[in-house]
């Protein structure tokens, strides 16, 4: 590695830091992602980094753990407002590192953005729920057949009032087989 200069861990960079927990430097994806320059990063302790986003319990005691342990983590969870970015949802993963162009540098801290994913996700639950209200309550008779086998998946109340009988003598069940067609 070039003095400065870091690979990416992530698609939001990385920084490295060294025992006391204070950045080193930062990956260019970093600077720019967060909307800092290396003057109002390096050399400050990762929790007092722009409005101390970076400050929770969990993450320092992370840290922590793998300057003590040795262990790495992944997968810690970020949800915070960044000054001039916004609200980001970031997966945090890290570890202790042995040899870097900065003999000071005992821990590597890498960002994952997943706020796209996690919006996505919530948008794909919600939509999920209006779907599940209106199948259940519609005012006409639905069935849900498999493709394949033409075997019943899953079917309204209004089917079950219709055919007299009830969601779990229905499924699994083929059209001719509930009578009614």
């Amino acid at each position: 590695w070039a003095p400065g200069h870091i690979p990416a861990m992530g698609r939001q960079g990385a920084v490295l830091l060294d025992k006391d927990l204070r950045v080193l430097t930062a990956d260019p994806l970093f600077y720019a992602s967060f909307h800092v320059t290396p003057a109002e990063t390096e050399g400050r302790m990762i929790g007092d980094l722009g409005d101390s986003q970076w400050s929770g319990p969990e993450l320092k005691v992370l840290l922590q753990d793998a300057l003590a342990a040795d262990r790495s983590f992944e997968e810690h969870e970020v949800d915070r407002d960044f000054p001039g970015v916004g609200r980001k949802r970031m997966v945090v993963h890290g570890g202790r590192i042995s040899r870097t162009a900065h003999p000071e540098a005992v821990l590597r801290m890498g960002f994952d953005d997943s706020t796209a994913r996690r919006a996505a996700e919530e948008a794909l639950r919600h939509t999920e729920v209006r779907y599940r209200r209106l199948f259940q309550t519609a005012k006409d008779g639905i069935l849900i057949l498999d493709a394949h086998t033409g075997r019943i998946i899953d079917a309204n109340a209004f089917m079950e009032g219709l055919v007299g009988l009830e969601s779990g003598d229905l499924l699994g069940k083929q059209l001719h087989e509930i009578g009614m067609f």
